[in-house]
């Protein structure tokens, strides 16, 4: 019959692959939290038993431990996806703005040849019309100003942010994916070595 401490271990080992066996989901939910604490609670209670070896115990320890790091690293990850894709949201937000600026633009393009169509015709009639023209002229030179200003703006914000802050996500993009593809590693290693652990210790 298996002695308390070993009993322990094994149970501990069970409740350890039921937590990898979870989905990435699920083992960040409440009930990951509750298997993964259940198997450290059983590790730390066997770690007194004098019947069991002690690399045994050191052996199940350390599978519980760097389960305990790569969650500790999965829920900084997710945390990280979630400031990327809210840096995305703002991106798409920025862009938005630039193409009304850009129609903003337009819209004055036409304003303005409307008004120097306007300035032209009354050139012709320069001696009848002179206060005329010189009304028709301050709106033109108006919106030429607005319009540079809504060029430097649409400019400023293409420049500084859309194409700044796409490469800097897909950056981080890439980044999470090769730290997720490296924790899968991790993840599947705890796995292999704790299945193996169970396997070579069989209860009576």
């Amino acid at each position: 019959m298996e002695s308390t401490g070993m009993a322990d271990l094994l149970e501990a080992v069970r409740q350890l692959i039921a937590f990898l066996d979870l989905s990435r989901t699920d083992a960040l939910s409440p009930q990951g939290e509750t298997t993964l604490n259940t198997a450290t609670a059983l590790a730390e209670r066997a770690q007194g038993a004098l019947d069991v070896p002690i690399s045994v115990r050191s052996q199940v320890q350390q599978y519980v431990r760097e389960a305990h790091l790569v969650i500790a690293e999965l829920r900084i990850l997710n945390s990280r996806r979630r400031s990327n894709r809210a840096v995305l949201a703002r991106q798409l937000k920025l862009k938005e703005e630039a193409e009304g600026t850009q129609k903003q633009m337009e819209e004055l393009v036409v304003e303005l040849t409307t008004e120097e169509s306007h300035v032209t015709s009354l050139e012709d009639q320069i001696a009848r019309l002179q206060q005329d023209l010189a009304d028709h002229k301050a709106r033109a030179a108006a919106k030429t100003r607005a319009l540079a200003t809504s060029a430097d703006k649409l400019e400023a914000l293409v420049k500084d942010h859309t194409e700044a802050v796409q490469i800097d996500c897909v950056a981080e993009g890439a980044k999470l994916d090769a730290e997720d593809a490296r924790l899968e590693i991790e993840w599947d290693r705890i796995k292999r070595g704790a299945e193996e652990f169970l396997n070579s210790h069989p209860q009576n």
